[in-house]
């Protein structure tokens, strides 16, 4: 298309069409096909026309070449915009921060910080690097033959810690622990071959000089109830796998069995200044881990042996409630427990001696202090590991803000000082780390990438260490809005709103952008005001995007998270509905651009609004569930039952399934949709996509069925992330008949 003179095709005439053809044959790749069929086909009336004081425009435009056209750079109408901010640039910019620990022995080395990273551009690959305050370099460990990722839950997390300089990881291709002990060494084996077991939440005990994990556990032995030593032994896998925390020897690799007898386990902490004590949490289906939980303690012995019962003590809510999501406890320098809890609707930070006779919050705020427990190693918060006698000092990422609080005395009671950190950031996310010379954490805003930096005790100074992308793009970034959306049942759902932002273009004037309104997964996830280029690239080509919270997502407090309580499928797609209808009352949004994507439980989220209501023209599944009854049949151990709480108990409520399972209601479908899905993915298997496109092919729908080699739940190679971002917008392209002649596709789309 380089140099070559593009014509419109805005003339709905046959006269015109073919004057266009004799033109330039080559010159229009990739018409949009709304543009193609009769003016009384149904598919054109989710267009919308362009208006015909704007044709003019849009000829002069049309036929100018690529590089006058670029040079123009004037009136565009909305969707059309050229952009720096490619898919290229968006899918290998990028790298993603999956955690971050410290070196747990109290040494000068225990001021370096250790992260982890997620590249795109290496096929997905996740590596742990370092810094410290002292050499200022960030150093890469992990070879090239490793990468760092754990299957536990499926969803991973915790893969790593740190010791004495040594990393302990768990490897993705065959799920064992590895030990390293210098960037230049290769990693060497802790734990023995065995195909069934998994590990996660990687913690190294100081006082028993051992690592400790959370044990997801295939093999069909001995019940863990019944056993303290667990045997090497190569069985048969069984459905559904036993969970447990084991002591790991980092010599021998032996593992024993230390608490068992719970559905799932997190957070196994053990303190050197308690002889013996061991912290942590546990919960049991049908119980996801921020809907009922406990927070655990026991006193083990020399010889590591598990607890008796009676010395396994339970935590209780201050206020007497039972049903209570406590998360992350971690011990203090004085022995007390840390923990997050909700009881008080909010994610708050209490501290409690292990008598329980003395409970205190740090401070009742209502903002929720962490993320829902989806992934292992989450820490919003640690303790300073600063040596000031009978004084407590803990760094938090308080929702948008970093804090530090210090315990005092104040007529023979202690109270807490409140003591924000100036980062520079508006907001910092759910990782924290303290070390003996300051705080690392990591701070983004709506125009700046994830950042992780360095807070320094003595200078008061800020050290940006890495950042996710190192991309210079002013003028192409989008603000958002945080807007309160108007839903049923008098009822409020937020969200995120992102204008058009292209400091090249304008739209012709009493024109509106296309809207696509973004579903979060989970459902019990949540969306940031932060930089994503996924949002940049459409808002950088005249796209407004509204990033829902519906009810049911989290940040929003307990009682917020709960209101999608058997209400999936259902409260969700209202308000992603009125999040539209709002946009339009607002002149924001064109009524008949509309479209909505989402994943996993997002894209059920789409396809209910495509299905059940008129306000969307297209919209995209990324690996979405399809099929609510076919998810409980095949999903993983961790939502076993997560649709007995967001649906209702199966099969009681078998009705109600059929209902909200958009493969069930095909006969509804009404739009193009397209699909994508990984085939590697073990919690929304490809089976359900695949059944909804071949629907979608029958009711001679336009269509497509993306299909990703050796992607799970959720796609991290770059070359199918820029697939995925290339592939749908050129589908909205097509259906809102965007002239945008310069949008190539190398999937074919059915029924077009």
């Amino acid at each position: 298309m380089h140099g070559s003179r593009i014509v419109s095709t805005v003339s709905k005439s046959s006269r015109f069409l073919s004057t266009v053809q004799r033109r330039s044959p080559s010159a229009v790749p990739f018409l949009p096909f709304s543009r193609l069929i009769p003016s009384t086909s149904p598919l054109r009336t989710a267009s919308s026309a362009t208006p015909k004081s704007h044709q003019s425009t849009l000829f002069e435009i049309a036929t100018k070449t690529k590089e006058e056209f670029e040079k123009m750079k004037s009136v565009a109408e909305y969707g059309a915009w050229v952009s720096p901010i490619t898919s290229d640039v968006a899918a290998g910019s990028d790298i993603q921060f999956a955690g971050l620990e410290r070196d747990d022995c109290m040494s000068e080395a225990s001021n370096t910080i250790y992260w982890l990273e997620n590249r795109p551009a290496e096929g997905g690959r996740s590596v742990i690097c370092s810094w410290n305050p002292k050499d200022r370099t960030i150093v890469p460990w992990t070879p090239k033959e490793f990468t760092v990722k754990t299957k536990v839950h499926e969803y991973g997390g915790g893969a790593y810690c740190v010791f004495k300089g040594v990393i302990y990881f768990v490897n993705k291709s065959d799920q064992q622990i590895y030990m390293q002990k210098s960037p230049a060494d290769p990693p060497h084996p802790v734990t023995k071959p065995d195909p069934y077991r998994r590990f996660a939440d990687l913690h190294y005990s100081v006082k028993f000089n051992c690592l400790l994990a959370v044990c997801e556990d295939k093999g069909d032995r001995k019940s863990a109830q019944e056993r303290s030593e667990v045997e090497y032994q190569h069985t048969k896998a069984k459905t559904i796998p036993d969970n447990y925390i084991v002591s790991i020897d980092v010599a021998t690799g032996d593992l024993k069995c230390l608490v068992h007898g719970a559905d799932f386990y997190a957070c196994p902490r053990t303190t050197s200044f308690l002889d013996g004590a061991l912290v942590w949490m546990e919960w049991n289906i049908p119980n996801m881990p921020w809907d009922d939980t406990s927070i655990k303690w026991a006193m083990l012995n020399g010889s590591l042996s598990a607890p008796a019962p009676d010395r396994i003590y339970t935590l209780k809510a201050d206020n007497g409630k039972t049903d209570v999501a406590f998360t992350f406890p971690e011990f203090t320098s004085n022995g007390e427990v840390l923990y997050i809890s909700d009881e008080d609707n909010w994610w708050n930070l209490w501290k409690t001696n292990l008598a329980q006779t003395r409970k205190v919050c740090l401070e009742r705020i209502s903002k929720d202090l962490c993320h829902p427990l989806w992934i292992f190693g989450m820490h919003s918060y640690c303790v300073v590991p600063k040596p000031e006698k009978d004084n407590l000092l803990v760094a938090l990422t308080y929702g948008d803000q970093l804090t530090m609080f210090k315990s005092t005395k104040y007529d023979d009671k202690e109270v807490f000082i409140h003591q924000p950190i100036p980062s520079g950031f508006f907001h910092h996310y759910y990782y924290v780390e303290a070390v003996q010379t300051g705080i690392y954490a990591i701070g983004y805003d709506a125009k700046t990438p994830m950042t992780l930096f360095y807070y320094d005790f003595a200078s008061g100074k800020v050290t940006n260490i890495r950042s996710s992308s190192e991309c210079n793009l002013d003028g192409y970034l989008s603000e958002p809005e945080e807007i309160e959306i108007p839903t049923t049942n008098n009822e409020v759902a937020y969200g995120y709103y992102y204008p058009p932002v292209n400091k090249d273009y304008v739209a012709p004037e009493g024109t509106a952008p296309p809207l696509l309104v973004k579903m979060h997964g989970g459902p019990t996830s949540r969306a940031y005001a932060q930089m994503k280029f996924s949002i940049q690239f459409y808002t950088s080509r005249g796209f407004g995007v509204l990033d829902v919270n519906y009810r049911g997502s989290s940040g929003y407090g307990r009682q917020f998270r709960q209101q999608l309580n058997q209400k999936w499928g259902v409260s969700d797609v209202e308000d992603a509905v009125n999040g539209a209808k709002f946009l339009v009352g607002e002149g924001k949004a064109d009524p008949n651009r509309l479209c909505i994507t989402g994943g996993s439980a997002g894209g059920l989220s789409v396809l209910n609004a495509l299905l059940h209501h008129d306000t969307f023209k297209a919209g995209a599944s990324h690996y979405g569930v399809t099929d609510l009854e076919a998810l409980v049949a095949e999903t993983h151990k961790f939502e076993l039952r997560y649709l007995d709480i967001l649906v209702g108990p199966y099969p009681a409520t078998k009705s109600v399934y059929e209902q909200r399972s958009p493969i069930h209601n095909k006969e509804k479908l009404k739009c193009p949709v397209i699909f994508f899905q990984g085939t590697d993915d073990f919690i929304v298997p490809p089976s359900q996509s695949e059944r909804m496109f071949e629907v979608m092919k029958a009711k001679g729908l336009p269509s497509a069925f993306v299909l990703f080699e050796g992607e799970g739940h959720g796609f991290t190679k770059k070359e199918n992330i820029k697939k995925c971002l290339d592939t749908e917008y050129a589908f909205y392209v097509k259906v809102f008949g965007i002239f945008a002649p310069y949008v190539t596709c190398d999937v074919q789309f059915e029924n077009v």
